[in-house]
């Protein structure tokens, strides 16, 4: 018997060493032990073991770029969608404790929601508080909403330490969900702020002062004086309502309210600046002790109701800052000509700023109207120029109008600045009503329809103008979108109309030859027109339907060498045939066609075949 040996060997790793197994076949047992002896010494030399390491390390660096490999190219669980508003990945691994909130989550939305409402509270209420209602027995409900309104803006300060925020440290934007670094972004920025305008220092420190001085008398009452302007350092979450609005505008507003909400800022802060100046103009006059005078004694309201005193106090200080006045009287103490002056002061810089405002907002606002105007001023400068003729002119502005309807937009640099997927969907927009009205092409393939109609070109034509003329080469096909189009023989007879929903010259994307027929306008009309050099482009990338069309060409350049013995109709009757074959049998011509074309696109076989016979019973177009 032939005796036959093997050897094999396998390296399996088992702390940090190398097992190695070798199995003999053989028939004689001292065979057995010699190979087992010299495989031993085999195994322990230096050399082997050196090979081994190098082995093992190869494998392991194998092992590893496969993980890398799979990692790329398999989708793991921690990608997520992009966030609206920076489009960045909210990924597992930032979470690295619980209770952080997204910063554009809905719960922490609906949270500056709130805050929003008691920021605006406090910067109406605050200053009326501290200037007038404290000296009407409102001290309690002072108290209340003061003491409640810190609570809730505490609160914030918690929440605020427990939300991430966005890194706009890199090229792009990232929300961090890190709770060290988001501590260190808001100490770093608006915790002292946000402290400030929540601590309630107005009851604290004259409490405080008091305990220690509560001998003087004097020290006290400036005290308790000192105290109404600490209640004025709530005025800093004007802060907050400046970040919150910001946001909140920016999350539930769109790019064309803009205009608006911008103005409706501006101009809320100039009123607010009035209102502001008007209660702490009273409140510096009633820490003075209503000087003789000054303008509260003048105008006898020191003894009025406060609803009074804040509206001649409003009054005073909105004519300052629109500059109509001085109010009701011009001022005679330092401190009301003081304040008279930073009032006219604030109110012309805060015109300044809206006018500067409107400026930019009118050089910005319907620039499509504007762009028309200036296209239509450019347009009327090169017909004075080319002197052109009343009626020439009066057909160029017509054609404008009815092309742009009063808007100007370059919608090739628009459409370039889409991804590819958004444009299709643009461009598929742009066309649907086109698209739902021939069947071949609501039925033909998503992704071949979606590419096709990124190659449609728009083209408007006005009435009288030839769409196609008969004995050229056809090279597009079109499409009408709205209006209505006739079609003439070589003799000039109206054969059919066309309108909108229908095509013709479908048969220059397969075939090239002369067309037959002439395509003339009857009113005002829209039109996509496909190239047939765009048209081979879009069917390298969907070779099945390029091998179907490849046989159809085919076909017909066969029945075209065949026409001039069998007739048009056959023709006609055979390509309707494999179009619709094509197209998942959709017709190629509308049915409700008034009068029977003439084939606009055929061989020079068809085009006598076709002259030959007068009278007959379908056209292709």
């Amino acid at each position: 018997m032939k005796q036959a040996d093997f050897r094999t060997a396998s390296a399996h790793p088992h702390k940090g060493s190398h097992e190695h197994c070798y199995y003999t076949l053989g028939s004689s047992e001292a065979q057995k032990k010699s190979s087992s002896v010299s495989a031993l010494e085999h195994l322990f030399t230096p050399q082997r073991m050196l090979e081994d390491s190098v082995d093992a390390a190869t494998m392991r660096q194998r092992k590893n770029f496969e993980n890398h490999l799979r990692k790329f190219f398999v989708e793991t669980n921690s990608r997520r969608h992009a966030l609206k508003n920076y489009s960045t990945f909210k990924e597992d691994s930032q979470v690295k404790t619980t209770w952080i909130a997204h910063p554009w989550s809905v719960n922490r939305l609906r949270w500056d929601l709130i805050m929003v409402l008691v920021c605006t509270l406090s910067m109406i209420l605050v200053p009326i508080m501290v200037a007038f209602l404290e000296y009407f027995d409102w001290w309690d409900e002072c108290l209340a909403f003061n003491l409640t309104s810190d609570v809730i803006s505490a609160a914030d300060i918690i929440f605020n330490l427990r939300t991430g925020f966005v890194d706009r440290s890199g090229v792009s934007y990232k929300v961090n969900l890190s709770s060290e670094a988001i501590r260190s972004h808001y100490l770093k920025g608006w915790f002292a702020a946000d402290f400030i305008s929540t601590f309630p220092f107005d009851y604290t420190l004259p409490k405080i002062i008091q305990v220690f001085c509560f001998e003087d008398f004097e020290l006290s009452t400036r005290m308790q004086m000192l105290g109404k302007f600490f209640g004025l350092l709530r005025l800093l979450r004007v802060c907050r309502l400046v970040r919150y609005m910001t946001k909140l505008q920016r999350s539930f507003s769109s790019s064309t309210h803009w205009v608006f909400l911008r103005t409706l800022n501006m101009v809320s802060l100039m009123v607010l600046t009035a209102h502001w100046n008007g209660c702490l103009h009273f409140l510096v006059s009633s820490c003075l002790g209503f000087p003789d005078r000054g303008w509260i004694a003048r105008t006898g309201i020191k003894d009025s109701s406060w609803m009074v005193q804040y509206s001649w106090s409003l009054f005073n200080s909105l004519s300052q800052t629109l500059c109509i006045g001085y109010g009701r009287m011009a001022p005679e103490t330092l401190v009301d000509m003081w304040f008279t002056l930073w009032g006219m002061l604030s109110g012309s810089v805060g015109f300044c700023l809206i006018i500067a405002h409107i400026a930019a907002v009118w050089q910005q606002m319907d620039a499509p109207r504007k762009l028309h105007r200036q296209k239509m001023a450019e347009l009327e400068d090169y017909m004075s120029y080319k002197a052109f003729d009343a009626k020439l002119r009066s057909k160029i502005r017509d054609y404008f109008e009815q092309r742009y309807h009063g808007r100007v937009f370059d919608e090739e640099r628009i459409l370039a600045c889409m991804s590819e997927p958004l444009r299709e969907l643009v461009m598929r927009h742009n066309c649907q009503t086109m698209i739902s009205s021939l069947p071949f092409l609501s039925s033909a393939e998503p992704p071949f329809l979606n590419e096709l109609v990124t190659h449609l070109k728009f083209e408007l034509y006005q009435p009288d103008d030839i769409i196609v003329s008969h004995g050229t080469v056809g090279e597009k096909m079109f499409f009408i979108q709205s209006g209505e189009v006739t079609i003439l023989n070589h003799d000039g007879a109206v054969l059919a109309s066309l309108h909108e929903g229908q095509y013709f010259g479908e048969l220059s994307l397969l075939v090239r030859c002369e067309r037959n027929a002439t395509v003339r306008a009857a009113t005002h009309c829209s039109c996509f027109t496909l190239d047939v050099n765009d048209f081979r482009q879009v069917l390298v990338h969907f070779p099945h339907i390029e091998v179907s069309i490849r046989t159809l060409s085919r076909d017909i350049h066969a029945m075209c060498d065949r026409m001039s013995q069998d007739g048009p109709t056959s023709l006609i009757s055979a390509v309707s045939m494999m179009t619709g074959t094509l197209y998942d049998g959709a017709e190629p011509m509308a049915e409700d066609v008034e009068a029977p074309p003439d084939f606009s696109d055929c061989s020079n076989a068809a085009l006598g075949a076709s002259q030959r016979q007068t009278t007959t019973s379908s056209y292709q177009l």
